[in-house]
């Protein structure tokens, strides 16, 4: 079946999408877990009433966190996608 499967026309299409569909996610992840490692790490150890006063000028990580969300959400779309069409 394999054989059959990598012969067929499309198969650089079949691969290209395979390989989109669980890299995107899978670098979702990494970005993600990165960016809230990088943002614990960076985030003071205050008490809670200092820390609600203080008005940081950017969360350290948000952009990873950020990026990291939206490459597993358009992955998980994807997958779910190809799901529905078959």
């Amino acid at each position: 079946m394999a054989v059959t499967y990598l012969a067929a026309p499309d198969a650089a299409f079949q691969a290209a999408y395979l390989i989109a569909a669980l890299g995107s996610p899978t670098v979702g992840w990494i970005l993600l877990v990165v960016g809230l490692k990088q943002r614990s790490r960076n985030r003071p150890q205050t008490h809670l009433k200092q820390r609600a006063r203080s008005s940081p000028g950017g969360a350290s990580g948000t952009k990873l966190i950020v990026i990291g969300a939206v490459l597993l959400a358009v992955g998980v779309i994807a997958i779910v996608g190809r799901m529905a069409i078959r």
